[in-house]
């Protein structure tokens, strides 16, 4: 991989502050020769799917019209929570919350999930405490954390319109979580988290490489790289 991408992985990963745990690594990036999404219309079909070009306060407008034209993550891409069964629900006792996801990304309608999106109300934030999705007085985000954990598929996505985050939950390890602002993907300073969040979250990134390529492979093995260096220096 060049110098110039490997520039482009450590910018990117600087301006997109990581929460807690590790998502995923510029070593297994650059292994798996993951470039910089080259789309010289991005950025114009970015804007024209928030409801404002004003940073201050752009929201994407319509969410599965967003992953389609932004992620190609058609409604083919996608099974609804109503057609899910119920294992991909959780009742969290003595608060009335039934936490269920908003849709589930598949390779194909009968597969097993290899996402869980969480659609929240408009703005809501992702770490504050609230009720407005349910009566347990918890953060949208630790919430969806729970149900990945109950459902076993460990990668999701949450949206408020405001931010999109991915999280990465893999079983007997601590939660990861990459949040990308959409007012700052929509400015021009911007463009390196825009880039990175299609480079990451595109179809062709979950369906169209080599599996050892795919998503779900390079937040593994940037886990396991992880180990190993923790290993190591323990050693």
């Amino acid at each position: 991989m060049s110098d110039l991408e490997t520039r482009f992985h450590e910018t990117w990963l600087g301006m997109v502050q990581p929460i807690d745990g590790l998502v995923v690594s510029k070593p297994a990036l650059i292994d798996a020769q993951v470039a910089r999404h080259d789309d010289k219309t991005l950025r114009e079909r970015f804007l024209a799917q928030l409801t404002t070009a004003d940073p201050a306060t752009a929201s994407i407008a319509n969410l599965p019209a967003f992953l389609g034209d932004i992620l190609a993550l058609g409604p083919d891409r996608w099974v609804a929570c109503e057609r899910l069964p119920d294992t991909f629900r959780l009742a969290i006792p003595d608060t009335g919350q039934m936490l269920a996801p908003s849709q589930a990304l598949v390779r194909e309608p009968s597969a097993v999930p290899v996402a869980l999106l969480w659609e929240l109300p408009s703005a809501l934030p992702l770490d504050a405490r609230e009720t407005v999705t349910g009566g347990w007085d918890y953060p949208p985000s630790a919430k969806f954390d729970r149900l990945l954990r109950h459902t076993g598929v460990p990668i999701g996505l949450l949206s408020n319109g405001t931010h999109l985050r991915l999280l990465y939950a893999p079983h007997g390890a601590s939660t990861g979580a990459l949040t990308f602002p959409v007012g700052a993907m929509a400015t021009s300073a911007g463009r390196p988290i825009l880039d990175a969040f299609v480079m990451l979250l595109h179809a062709t990134r979950w369906f169209g490489v080599a599996p050892s390529h795919q998503l779900p492979a390079l937040l593994a093995a940037s886990r396991e790289a992880q180990g190993r260096v923790t290993k190591a220096l323990a050693d």
